[in-house]
């Protein structure tokens, strides 16, 4: 019988798990969209208000 019945950490992965590309495609449209939409607000600001 084992020393401790339930495991007791996460066991340890050489890769990364298989969701972190999705978070990070959506972070960098996230960013994407951000600047992209400060841009039109400057240029709204300046040359139509």
């Amino acid at each position: 019988m084992a020393k401790h019945q339930y495991i007791t950490s996460p066991p340890k992965m050489s890769t990364m798990p298989p969701g972190v590309p999705y978070i990070i495609g959506n972070e960098a449209a996230e960013r994407f969209s951000y600047y992209g939409m400060n841009s039109i607000l400057t240029i709204f600001m300046t040359k139509y208000l």
